[in-house]
């Protein structure tokens, strides 16, 4: 008799010790209601992503982009072209 009360008493420690560590995992893991905090940020977010939607929309195009519709050559942007004083010559003259 003495062995199945020990038996018994530790059946029962072990269960009130699973449904303990359940209830604690459970309550552990439920999620929490934002903070005023928390809402201010979202808020504060949603705000300047709305604003730079609509300023991104209303935005011309950049002079000169293949967007802006002009007809001009954009290729040639190199502005040190001109600046060689020996770009003529066929020949070098340090030899």
């Amino acid at each position: 008799m003495n062995k199945k009360l020990i038996l018994g008493i530790s059946a029962l420690v072990v269960v009130s010790l699973a449904a303990g560590g359940y209830l604690w995992w459970a309550k552990s893991h439920q999620t929490q209601a934002p903070t005023a905090a928390d809402q201010a940020v979202t808020g504060i977010q949603d705000t300047v992503g709305s604003i730079n939607r609509r300023v991104i929309q209303d935005m011309p195009p950049a002079t000169g982009s293949a967007t802006a519709g002009s007809t001009t050559d954009i290729t040639n942007v190199n502005p040190y072209r001109n600046t060689n004083p020996f770009s003529d010559l066929k020949t070098n003259p340090f030899e």
